[in-house]
């Protein structure tokens, strides 16, 4: 089972938090993690989504 993106953002935000680091190196990394999946998250299917399917794949046509 997968955690949905809102919720392991939301996760990845209080880690980045709450994270004792010294030198606040993975406090950034983590909340570097939660920006970036955040911007990708609209791009990422759906995981209702029907699976692609390439529609050449049924028509004959062979790769070269």
């Amino acid at each position: 089972m997968k955690t949905d993106d809102t919720t392991l953002i939301s996760a990845l935000r209080i880690l980045a938090a709450q994270i004792q680091s010294g030198d606040g190196v993975a406090n950034a990394c983590i909340a570097e993690a939660a920006n970036r999946l955040e911007e990708l998250a609209p791009c990422l299917p759906s995981p209702f989504a029907k699976p692609f399917t390439n529609p050449a794949s049924g028509m004959g046509i062979k790769k070269q």
